[in-house]
């Protein structure tokens, strides 16, 4: 879909704003949320047996066994006294525009249990949360058309039978605030597992505007965004283990400076990292774009589409370009 937008502005800019977007056939377009996972890993010297349904996958890392779940299932496991770690990520927010927040990462839990001779009959049952859409703009004078970036899915995890109790629910990412039109109508960034960041304000400079807020301890707050004039800039998501950054605005060009995705985090035992918050955007087609979290989370822009999350949990990076007001 970016490819095609992106393509089709190349030859056919909005002339109403000698530049790219918005119009209908160059609208803001916020990058999406990447869906949760949930993992189980055990020491591949230990001995276990399971039953698992759904969509799920196997692997390993180090001296890891890792049973991947992304999609709805249920798993068993036959043996006792084997020592089980645990995540589950939700899905990530979507990105904003115009002066754009980028969208929250996706609430993310770690743990462990130990099996026992119950854990046999005890089934854990997962659900995984999809990454949530990003905004989408297009010049109508108003904010009537414009649609407000989505909160990923929380991902869950319950579980049925008197083995050890897993019961666990993260909570999707924020969505990232939009700009909106010169009519005093902003939208802030979301509240999720990691808050969306907060757009450019409103002709108030040099004011913030609000970013979500995280759930404690699955993610952060998304960073605030800035209004210095013409030239504002969004707030980045909120990651999993850091505070999206503000967005920053001198009032010129080279000091607009959107802000970065908040952080994601590392487990140890796939040695990957998750939930990475997205980068948030400038308006205007000037300024530096915000970059994406560790962790997945997407770039922000400042001219044309948020770059999409690309890894499990990442928030949307935001779109930039032009103002929305005609």
């Amino acid at each position: 879909m970016l490819s095609i937008i992106n393509s089709i502005c190349a030859i056919m800019p909005n002339s109403a704003y000698s530049g790219t977007g918005p119009s209908i056939n160059c609208p803001f377009v916020g990058g999406n949320g990447y869906q949760g996972i949930a993992i189980f890993a055990y020491d591949s010297s230990a001995t276990l047996t399971y039953t698992a349904t759904g969509s799920y996958s196997t692997s390993s890392y180090s001296t890891y066994s890792l049973i991947s779940f992304t999609g709805s299932g249920t798993i068993l496991f036959n043996e006792s006294g084997v020592t089980i770690y645990n995540l589950l990520v939700a899905g990530g927010g979507g990105g904003g525009v115009n002066a754009g927040g980028g969208g929250g990462a996706g609430g993310l839990i770690s743990g462990s249990f130990t099996t026992t001779i119950n854990s046999s009959t005890t089934t854990y049952t997962i659900s995984i949360g999809t990454g949530g859409n990003g905004s989408y703009a297009v010049s109508t004078g108003s904010n009537s058309l414009n649609t407000q970036a989505q909160n990923g899915g929380n991902s869950t995890i319950t579980t049925t039978g008197s083995g050890p109790s897993l019961n666990l629910t993260a909570i999707g990412g924020g969505g990232g605030g939009n700009r909106g039109c010169y009519n005093g109508s902003v939208w802030v960034g979301q509240n999720g597992g990691s808050g969306g960041g907060g757009p450019g304000g409103q002709n108030s400079p040099p004011n913030l505007t609000t970013p979500g807020s995280g759930t404690v301890p699955q993610g952060f707050a998304g960073g605030n965004g800035r209004d210095s004039g013409s030239e504002s800039t969004g707030g980045g998501g909120g990651g999993a283990t850091a505070v999206g950054v503000d967005g920053q605005g001198g009032g010129d060009p080279i000091n607009s400076i959107a802000g970065n995705g908040g952080a994601g985090y590392t487990w140890i035992y796939s040695g990957q990292a998750y939930s990475g918050g997205g980068g948030g955007s400038t308006t205007n087609n000037e300024g530096t774009g915000g970059t994406g979290g560790t962790g997945g989370g997407g770039a922000g822009t400042v001219s044309g589409p948020g770059f999409s999350a690309t890894y499990y949990g990442g928030g949307g990076g935001a779109a930039g370009g032009y103002r929305v007001c005609s």
